[in-house]
């Protein structure tokens, strides 16, 4: 936000993290104080864990986007995985023993499954809106792995790597901000 004060737009590129939390948390920030906040990331385990559309192997993170867009009352935040579910909905329902709803994972042998721990013996996450979401999964790796220099998911071999690209936009730099 301080480049985007100086300069009408900020950007920040961040690598070698692991989990960066909600993305929401730091575009609402931005929305707070009056500037379009946009984050984007990769996944961090090497291989990932979310299938392309219509495929079977691992190739994207579940690569979160999220948006912080200033409003006169409430920033307007949308925070979402490219997967059909966040990793850590999976994670929760692994440690209660629960089944997760049809839709979401695939086994190692491309069946659905509402069993979460097929995820840890070669399943797959699927992607959301099926070729939509994965589209905007490849963005967000790109972009993620791209610009950070981690590189894509898919060619991680070892260790814990995102890449993680956050943005603010100066809406004053386009006109006033009642009028935005």
């Amino acid at each position: 936000m301080s480049k985007a004060a100086a300069h009408d737009l900020g950007m920040v590129v961040l690598r070698q993290c692991n989990h960066v939390g909600r993305l929401g948390e730091y575009v609402t920030m931005a929305a707070e104080r009056g500037y379009v906040g946009l984050m984007v990331c990769n996944g961090p385990s090497p291989r990932g864990s979310v299938t392309p559309f219509g495929g079977l192997g691992r190739a994207l993170g579940t690569n979160p986007i999220a948006w912080g867009i200033p409003s006169k009352t409430h920033p307007v935040v949308v925070d979402f995985a490219t997967s059909v579910c966040a990793w850590g909905k999976i994670g929760v329902a692994m440690d209660k023993g629960e089944p997760i709803p049809e839709g979401r994972i695939l086994d190692k042998h491309g069946r659905p499954s509402t069993d979460p721990n097929v995820l840890r013996d070669g399943g797959v996450l699927l992607p959301f809106g099926e070729h939509k979401g994965y589209g905007l999964g490849v963005v967000a790796e790109l972009l993620g792995g791209g610009l950070s220099g981690v590189g894509p998911t898919m060619l991680r071999q070892e260790g814990q790597n995102q890449g993680t690209v956050l943005i603010a936009i100066n809406v004053e730099a386009f006109g006033l901000q009642e009028d935005f």
